[in-house]
């Protein structure tokens, strides 16, 4: 049984990376150019759009919302990947969309406390 750090660094993370590639390709940048945004090589970036990694999440227009919400910041360098990441982590926690996630993943019944899967409580 994994806990919700688990899910986030395994499964959410990952998924956010691919959103988040797709998304600046859409804007008219290059594989190589992404890559460079994100901090990574343009391998990575080619399998997060190939959907090779992270292909096992899928996100609601809502949650997708909330990603495209930071990319700005992103483009505009007033922020890096790893600020984006955890603006949207903490926003997927505060909107129990971790808890979520992870029932769909483990097909679990979890109950959610304050937006997170409670461990306890699982099963």
């Amino acid at each position: 049984m994994m806990i919700s750090i688990d899910i986030e660094y395994l499964y959410i993370v990952p998924a956010i990376r691919r959103f988040v590639a797709e998304q600046l390709l859409n804007k008219g940048l290059s594989q190589k150019e992404i890559a460079k945004k994100m901090g990574f090589t343009p391998a990575a970036v080619n399998q997060y759009l190939k959907k090779k990694r992270a292909a096992k999440v899928k996100f609601s227009k809502d949650e997708e919302n909330i990603i495209r919400s930071q990319i700005n910041s992103l483009l505009e360098e007033r922020a890096g990947m790893e600020s984006l990441i955890r603006k949207v982590v903490k926003e997927f926690e505060s909107k129990g969309i971790v808890c979520r996630i992870h029932k769909s993943i483990e097909k679990v019944d979890c109950k959610c406390k304050d937006g997170m899967s409670n461990e306890d409580i699982c099963g």
